[in-house]
């Protein structure tokens, strides 16, 4: 172990330390030493100290199963592996072996815990303390391979096994190896002949929905399938299929009413040795259904007709509006439907609870269009309104502009015949598309410029059509004069 430095040019700063001694107001004696240490360790933090172990100065944990789960033949294989894996340490670091079952203990050149197995020794078969037949408590053998490590040492621990543990709390011992930092290895003894599931997770979901069901199939062979069913009926079916070591399975049905659903996946193969690991049990959770209040009455049969459309997955709730008090929760719905339903029904301070419900406490609210809603239910101003995802308008007053239209009309001798009566024709057509509050006035030219029928409101048609048939052609043409008239008088 030795004290480096990631800064070391840091330490030139020891040359102004003295200084503090020679500023122009020199400092007490107490108050000079303690600017020098203060300054002294300001500049060692700087340096950046930092402090080298050596290699030399690890330990390693080797986990070694020899559980009656792993054939002869695979124990020794185990045996062969963690010998081989000691002789690469060498001298210069330390190990300590964790024997899980074994009907003897190893012998290496190392410290050796000895997990012992009943099952192995006859002889102290009823000894208590002592593993049950086959057992594989990997996770107690993890938690003793990170005790065997000291605290500020580094090191690793390696786990030659099956991974057929048979305790429960690996999890929690993998956990505490981790906020260690120390890193855990794995040596895989044979492909997985025989295979087993693992991992069975599930989806929550409502009724109606669809649940997804996963697992992991791990071994290697072919013609596999896995059955998922539940305590009346198969749920799915995956398969043949073939796995060369770990291979995901999925399914997907629809969830029933609300509950725990028990459910067991079941692999089957063919050249299959052990059974016993072949199944797996888990439970579903099927949520309860969304719970929708249906306020309205005006559309009749929309209740019965809403339910068959919506299914097993919303609990409907049917009321009309005015049944609805001041007092009343909206909380306890998710989702509140109202259909066609005025305003003048809801009691403000009904609205007012819903409104609160919609912002404060998550509950969604669906409006539907109808003779009785927005704003032809009366909504424009409500409590309601101002959490409609649209704008809701109140009644406004149309105002129609007044329009005045000046008809100018020649009347001199050129417009004889058919050509004055044409003029005559389409002024009034001109006055029909006026409105009642519309202006009109004809000027008619025939040498002199002459006002037919003054500016006026346009709803005395009787004299303005008199006025225009008793124009006639006669005169001489000048059109500029009438044109000042029209536009100035």
């Amino acid at each position: 172990m030795e004290l480096s430095f990631l800064q070391p040019l840091m330490a030139l700063l020891f040359l102004a330390v003295p200084l503090v001694w020679f500023l122009p107001s020199r400092p007490r004696v107490v108050h000079g030493v303690i600017r020098t240490v203060v300054l002294a360790l300001a500049i060692l933090a700087l340096m950046q100290p930092v402090l080298v172990r050596s290699a030399a100065e690890q330990h390693h944990a080797i986990v070694l199963d020899q559980s009656g789960s792993l054939p002869t033949s695979e124990r020794d294989g185990g045996v062969a592996v963690a010998g081989d894996l000691l002789d690469r340490l060498g001298t210069e670091q330390s190990a300590t072996v964790v024997q899980i079952g074994g009907r003897e203990q190893v012998s290496f050149d190392a410290d050796i815990h000895w997990m012992r197995s009943g099952s192995d020794d006859p002889g102290t078969a009823n000894d208590e303390s002592l593993l049950g037949d086959g057992a594989s408590p990997i996770g107690d053998a993890l938690e003793l391979a990170a005790q065997s490590i000291p605290a500020g040492l580094s090191g690793s621990i390696m786990l030659i096994t099956d991974g057929r543990s048979t305790d429960r709390h690996w999890g929690r011992s993998l956990g505490q190896i981790q906020d260690r930092g120390i890193p855990v290895h794995t040596v895989q003894l044979r492909p997985h002949e025989d295979p087993f599931l693992v991992n069975l997770q599930s989806t929550t979901a409502r009724p109606g929905e669809s649940v997804r069901v996963t697992m992991d199939v791990v071994g290697v062979g072919s013609g596999f399938e896995v059955v998922l069913a539940d305590a009346d009926k198969v749920l799915g079916r995956a398969g043949p299929f073939d796995c060369e070591s770990r291979c995901p399975v999925g399914f997907e049905f629809e969830a029933g009413q609300s509950g725990f659903v028990d459910i067991t996946a079941e692999l089957r193969a063919t050249d299959d040795v052990d059974l016993a690991n072949n199944r797996l049990d888990g439970v579903v959770a099927i949520q309860d259904p969304l719970r929708v209040f249906y306020v309205g009455e005006r559309q009749l049969g929309a209740v019965d007709q809403l339910g068959s459309l919506l299914g097993i997955g919303f609990d409907l709730t049917a009321t009309t509006p005015d049944s609805l008090g001041g007092d009343f929760s909206y909380a306890d719905y998710d989702v509140v439907m109202l259909d066609d339903a005025p305003a003048r029904l809801l009691a403000d301070e009904s609205q007012r609870r819903l409104t609160a419900a919609v912002q404060d406490e998550g509950v969604g609210l669906l409006a539907s269009g109808g003779g009785a809603a927005f704003a032809d239910g009366g909504y424009h101003g409500t409590p309601v309104a101002d959490v409609l995802p649209v704008e809701i308008t109140g009644e406004e007053e149309k105002i129609d502009p007044s329009v005045g239209l000046a008809i100018i009309i020649d009347t001199s001798g050129s417009m004889a015949g058919t050509r004055i009566e044409l003029a005559k024709q389409v002024a009034r057509i001109a006055v029909r598309r006026l409105q009642p509050h519309d202006r009109i006035g004809i000027v008619e030219f025939y040498g002199a410029k002459h006002w037919a029928v003054p500016m006026q409101p346009a709803s005395n048609k009787i004299e303005i059509d008199r006025a225009i048939g008793r124009m006639k052609a006669i005169g001489g043409t000048i059109l500029y004069p009438a044109i000042q008239e029209a536009y100035y008088g």
